[in-house]
């Protein structure tokens, strides 16, 4: 069988076969020359049965290992639909049915009546609270906003920064310092600090009930039809959910090194100051009228049952360092220095913890599948530091959607953040997965920077156009 790149027939040249060859001399030197196959000619092999066998072993091991994923044959059934319905031709049945179960598949496939009833539990629900998922997407970033906190006072010095001078801001530090000193000893709150603590713990238990409705909600909705899992991602998107996220983050980040000029990981009087690390209102636990059980079981305990309350008790119970062999639980600094020894967080703030993770998952799903519109929009808040930061906590569940961002915007950076933030690419490659084969740091997108943004602004208008179809097609005709 000839070579396709010596036949002359499929690179569409006129020249004799004299003068096409693999090498080129010239001057004495040899190069490679390289050829383009004519693209009008793409099957260069017969198709007749007298195919040599090679071909057909190459051809089958090539078929049998393509992958189509749920997903994409949901989003091209339904872009099929959306294009024939563009072209007024008839596409009835082309969406409403095609994944979409009913009682038949049920008793046809008894062995996963459970799967098949709860998908259908979820068609419904999506069509039921189509109208109002809005609303509570609204609401629920509502809840974000309420719960973005700097330290007392900092409100202030933002506002007067500008006139004051540096003896005004060194001494409102230390009284800001002063008035967010942690751990809290219960026996030192006022009744100011209780009311101030409990609406804190309020809007904490309010937060984490709405982030993980909305990461249910998007995994279930992931499960019966990848564009209700792209709906309700839109939906969160038009909210303003990156600059509340961001806020959240940061304010966090802010109030852990707000107190100390010096950041240190290892020392516990930092650390103590990130709200991943501490629980502000756990020492409201102490008291009956902010326990409901043990206001119920206040009978049975006495006023003495508890040991006296001290800073470095606190601390104790929290912190734990540990050798290199430790294994489990939350760690610092696992990522930056693992070779100084560890410091094991025994009592984080699991609420908190569960929050932040959720509000990392609900970021990477927006930023999937490359929505290249988003990921700048994502970029123009410069959460380099913001990653980072979160990266010095190791848990696998809150680190693993901050990796997997890191490996999404890497294309879509230059050169200079890339030099700058080695370290977050090498975190990815220690603690993530990534194939052999995985080019995610080149900038596989060609063209400049407005050709992309461009093609972002038409990408996403043809999602949203995608949805609109899609919601109109699924509540039109009930099945």
């Amino acid at each position: 069988m000839p070579s396709p790149t010596l036949n002359p027939q499929h690179t569409g040249s006129s020249l004799s076969n004299s003068n096409i060859s693999e090498l080129e001399h010239t001057n004495g030197e040899t190069k490679k020359k390289m050829f383009v196959t004519q693209p009008n000619f793409p099957n260069i092999y017969p198709l007749e049965k007298d195919v040599p066998f090679s071909i057909k072993e190459a051809s089958n091991i090539f078929y049998n290992h393509i992958k189509e994923s749920v997903s994409s044959k949901q989003f091209i059934s339904t872009f099929e639909g959306f294009i024939k319905d563009e072209q007024g031709l008839d596409c009835s049945g082309d969406v409403k049915n095609m994944f979409k179960f009913t009682e038949k598949d049920s008793k046809e496939n008894p062995m996963f009546r459970d799967e098949i009833d709860t998908l259908m539990r979820v068609d419904a629900y999506y069509n039921d609270c189509l109208p109002f998922l809005g609303s509570l997407v609204s609401i629920s970033m509502q809840m974000i906003s309420s719960n973005i906190m700097y330290p007392v006072g900092l409100g202030d010095e933002k506002i007067t920064n500008q006139t004051r001078t540096k003896l005004q801001q060194h001494r409102q530090r230390q009284v800001m310092a002063q008035e967010n000193a942690r751990p809290y000893v219960s026996s030192k709150l006022s009744r100011n600090d209780k009311e101030r603590l409990e609406i804190i713990r309020n809007k904490e238990i309010s937060l984490k009930a709405a982030t993980n409705l909305l990461v249910m909600l998007l995994r279930w909705f992931k499960a019966s039809h990848i564009l209700k899992f792209e709906y309700l991602n839109s939906l969160i998107f038009d909210n303003d959910f990156f600059r509340l996220l961001i806020n959240f983050l940061d304010g966090n980040k802010f109030a852990t090194q707000f107190t100390n000029k010096n950041y240190d990981l290892k020392d516990p009087s930092c650390l103590i100051n990130n709200r991943l690390v501490y629980c502000d209102y756990e020492c409201l636990y102490k008291f009956e009228e902010y326990n409901f059980f043990r206001k119920c079981c206040g009978i049975h305990y006495k006023s003495d049952s508890f040991l006296p309350e001290t800073v470095d008790s606190i601390r104790d119970e929290i912190f734990k360092y540990d050798d290199l062999s430790a294994n489990g639980g939350y760690y610092m600094p696992q990522f930056n220095n693992p070779a100084s020894g560890l410091v094991k967080i025994q009592k984080p703030n699991y609420r908190y913890c569960n929050i932040t993770t959720n509000l990392l998952k609900m970021l990477y799903y927006n930023l999937s599948n490359f929505k290249i519109q988003r990921i700048y929009k994502w970029l123009e808040t410069r959460p380099t530091e913001i990653m980072r930061f979160y990266l010095t906590l190791f848990n696998e569940d809150m680190n693993r959607p901050v990796l997997k961002i890191v490996k999404l915007v890497s294309p879509f950076s230059g050169k200079k953040w890339r030099s700058n933030s080695m370290d977050l690419i090498s975190f990815v490659y220690l603690f993530y997965k990534v194939k052999l084969k995985d080019n995610w740091l080149s900038n596989f997108f060609t063209g400049n920077l407005e050709e992309r943004l461009r093609k972002s602004y038409e990408n996403e208008h043809c999602l949203r156009s995608l949805l609109i179809y899609y919601n109109k097609s699924v509540t039109s005709v009930e099945t």
